[in-house]
């Protein structure tokens, strides 16, 4: 008797589902469609065909084609992320153009053959052309986003320097941070994004700014147009590749002592895009209970992971980044501290 009711009730359970399954299966069937179509757009094209003169990057690139006297430019960019860009090109005067150069462009379309403009040729000469380029769109506005403290949850380090200094942060980097800890530190996202750069096979770091372009470092695109770099890590300390995708928390390195430095440190930096250019600004960072707080000089900051969150703290925590209101900042000008510390802690 036990038995027949178990089948009736498992008979009951299929009947529903397939009900349900029949209900709604349209929508599941849009759904996938959807998907296919998202995913068709966003995978490499094998038809686009790069010609020899393009110019550009592995993933960025720009060339023309010549049909009789008329001359077409084209870009296809197969990033994940926007470019802007110049095109100079150094023998105009061969050429009949209404087209006011540089030529300046923002590349709003991606994995797609886009035409930007024709020129005409006066001989058989082809254009001579060379490119300025500058990752992100300077039209992206920033989020209310609260970002992740750079490394593993419940562990501690100090600010040694912070925004607006009379030593490196200043220019375009015034709103970059350095938090001192020893190499081989975890590093971790401080916010969801693609990883676009990784650079580390460098070794060698110094005072002067000759040893800047030593530093190895992870860029990571966020969805609001904005970029973190996280900067001196180690010699083969990235442990994420470009294209990758990761989440706010997730390991991406190990801190070092590369590049412009005086010890050992991260050097953590949000950058907005503006004309050819880029700006860094200031973003909060998470406490322990969803809200956000601006980081300042000399103090030790406890990370706190959204993963490790209450369920209360989470809710504000997506309450305030939702929310139409940005945190009020704060700064003042800071006098550097030339040696990170505790430098008896780095390896």
């Amino acid at each position: 008797m036990k038995s027949g009711n178990k089948s009736r009730k498992n008979n009951s359970f299929q009947n529903s589902f397939l009900h349900i399954l029949n209900k709604y299966k349209f929508i599941l069937l849009l759904l996938i469609l959807l998907s296919s179509l998202f995913f068709s757009e966003t995978s490499s094209n094998p038809e686009l065909k790069i010609p020899s003169n393009a110019q550009g990057n592995e993933l960025f690139k720009i060339f023309y084609e010549r049909t009789g006297k008329e001359i077409k430019f084209y870009y296809i960019n197969k990033n994940y992320y926007p470019f802007q860009f110049k095109i100079h090109i150094t023998n105009l005067a061969y050429f009949d153009t209404n087209i006011e150069f540089p030529f300046y462009e923002i590349t709003k379309v991606f994995n797609e053959k886009v035409l930007l403009f024709s020129i005409f040729a006066k001989s058989d000469r082809n254009p001579s052309f060379w490119l300025e380029i500058i990752d992100g769109d300077p039209d992206s506005k920033y989020d209310n986003y609260i970002y992740t403290l750079p490394f593993e949850h419940g562990k501690s380090f100090i600010v040694y320097q912070g925004y607006n200094t009379n030593y490196s942060h200043n220019g375009s980097g015034s709103y970059a941070i350095d938090f001192s800890m020893p190499v081989g530190t975890p590093i971790c996202a401080a916010r969801d994004g693609y990883v676009i750069k990784v650079v580390d096979f460098n070794q060698k770091s110094g005072v002067s700014k000759y040893y800047s372009r030593f530093a190895n470092y992870i860029t990571i695109y966020h969805q609001d147009g904005t970029f973190a770099s996280y900067v001196h890590l180690k010699y083969k300390g990235s442990l994420v590749k470009v294209g990758q995708y990761v989440k706010a928390g997730e390991q991406i390195g190990l801190s070092g002592n590369t590049g412009r430095t005086t010890g050992p440190h991260l050097h953590f930096q949000v950058n907005l895009p503006t004309y050819m250019s880029h700006k860094s600004i200031p973003v909060p960072f998470l406490d322990k209970n969803g809200n956000g707080f601006y980081i300042k000089p000399f103090i030790t900051y406890t990370s706190f992971h959204i993963d490790y969150l209450s369920p209360e703290a989470f809710a504000t925590f997506l309450v305030n980044i939702s929310s139409g209101i940005r945190l009020i900042f704060h700064y003042t000008y800071q006098n550097h501290h030339i040696q990170p510390f505790d430098n008896e802690d780095y390896e």
